[in-house]
């Protein structure tokens, strides 16, 4: 037994950065019901426990206080080894760490509670009393954390769970609960918390860094800025175009190269053909921070800014933190396989978007342009 929970916590420490949060154990967890059922003889229930009888489980009682509720085994009345289950509403009561109901879960000092990587982060692994630490979030913003904690014997094994409810990063619920289950099934629970960790890890598709947000300096074709310049610039970067296409009521044209089309537009003020979106299908050109097509989809997320890992599900990348809307990044998610990155700036009274296209995990196509944002696919006329 001993050398199979070496192997189990050999395997999580290798999928994980730890960041170790208080020392949460079975053993504290249950001498904690031990002295709460103490406490309890004092209070009177608001409810009848003996009209609280579980029917599917014989000898269960739910008694319920004005801070909360507490399931006891055996006799409606709450007796040192009777607890089971205790729900605190209230801060009436701290539990075995010292906590209470409405404090803040900054306060707790878990390493990445900030900004939790996955729908279900494991943020700590303890060895004395083998267990874990994990935090639930939902876009990147915590709505519960859990202890778990083995009580481990020879062929009998309690699990103990504490439990926080999440909201508006305040604690507005704690749960206690212990369940027995033998050995065996201990040790598979721990066996698929990290095969679910690594399987989280292996889902990500965009991995937080320190990059710079894309910008309206980025809008570059083959390293020369071509968004609003001349048509001639383009000439000059890649020659005369193959073919041109006119579009329809006064719209411009599309100039037509092999693997690129441009999109152009007369600008009347000025009498200058003017260049204002660009689509890209081929790996001869390269587009803003040299990506191209071919590369994969972590290579690109990795050469902009990302606040955030982000899953398979796609998310958002970054936000502004100034009133406007933008700049902003985000990774949707198609049927067929199909993601798309769009990152989006303002320059002036401008407003410039990058659209990368994957399939199969690598880019397939990019578009950099002037436009609206429509339901989530970005438009820009006919390009």
């Amino acid at each position: 037994m001993v050398r199979k929970i070496g192997i189990v916590l050999a395997v999580l420490c290798s999928v994980l950065s730890l960041g170790y949060a208080e020392a949460y154990t079975a053993r504290l967890a249950e001498d904690w019901l031990l002295n709460l059922a103490d406490y309890l003889t004092a209070l009177t229930p608001v409810n009848d426990p003996s009209e609280t009888g579980d029917l599917t489980r014989p000898g269960e009682y739910l008694i319920q206080y004005d801070f909360g509720t507490v399931t006891v085994q055996g006799e409606p009345i709450p007796v040192r080894g009777s607890l089971s289950d205790v729900t605190m509403e209230t801060g009436k009561i701290a539990d075995c760490l010292g906590h209470t109901v409405g404090m803040s879960v900054q306060e707790l000092g878990i390493a990445g509670l900030s900004d939790p990587a996955y729908p279900l982060t494991l943020v700590a692994l303890q060895q004395e009393g083998i267990g874990w630490c994990w935090i639930y979030a939902r876009d990147g913003i915590p709505y519960g954390i859990e202890w778990v904690s083995y009580d481990l014997g020879d062929s009998q094994t309690v699990e103990t769970a504490l439990t926080y409810s999440v909201e508006n990063g305040m604690i507005t619920a704690i749960r206690t609960r212990v369940h027995e289950m033998t050995a065996e099934e201990a040790m598979a629970n721990l066996s698929s918390v990290a095969e679910l960790d690594a399987a989280q890890r292996a889902s990500a598709r965009a991995e937080r860094n320190a990059m710079t947000a894309f910008e309206a300096g980025d809008a570059l074709l083959n390293g020369t800025k071509v968004i609003y310049a001349a048509s001639e610039q383009l000439a000059r970067l890649l020659g005369d175009p193959v073919s041109s296409q006119n579009l329809p009521s006064g719209q411009g044209r599309l100039l037509m190269y092999d693997g690129l089309i441009a999109a152009v537009n007369l600008e009347e003020q000025t009498g200058v053909e003017t260049i204002y979106g660009l689509t890209v299908v081929s790996d001869a050109y390269t587009g803003p921070r040299n990506i191209r097509v071919g590369m994969t989809l972590k290579e690109t997320t990795g050469l902009f800014r990302c606040d955030r890992t982000v899953t398979s599900a796609g998310g958002t990348l970054y936000e502004s933190d100034a009133d406007s809307r933008l700049p902003q990044a985000k990774l949707l998610r198609f049927e067929g396989g199909e993601e798309t990155l769009i990152y989006g700036c303002e320059s002036g009274s401008i407003t410039l978007w990058l659209e990368i296209t994957f399939q199969s995990g690598r880019i397939n196509a990019w578009r950099l342009y002037t436009g609206n944002q429509d339901n989530g696919r970005l438009s820009s006329g006919n390009l």
